[in-house]
């Protein structure tokens, strides 16, 4: 079955209220991420690249965010950022 109707198929299953069996779904995930046409897909994808720096304006915004909490977290707290950009130093 092609990919289309695939995808069709699904759909017209998924309006009609028909209930999936999960087993039967991940069969079918796996075996789309497995074609050949999604390999050709993702290779001809430009490879990802993050930029130089974070804009202007988002870096204000974490550093306001840690200044906001350092002064209400007290003491030596890493805040929520803290845990994902390490400890301190």
């Amino acid at each position: 079955m092609s990919r289309n109707k695939t995808v069709q198929s699904w759909r017209s299953k998924m309006a009609s209220g028909e209930s999936h069996d999960q087993d039967e779904n991940s069969r079918n995930l796996m075996r789309e991420l497995r074609s050949t046409q999604n390999a050709r897909f993702l290779q001809n994808l430009p490879p990802f690249r993050l930029g130089e720096g974070l804009p202007e304006k988002m870096q204000g915004l974490l550093e306001r965010l840690d200044q906001v909490e350092r002064t209400r977290g007290g003491g030596n707290q890493a805040g929520a950022l803290g845990a994902a950009h390490g400890p301190e130093r």
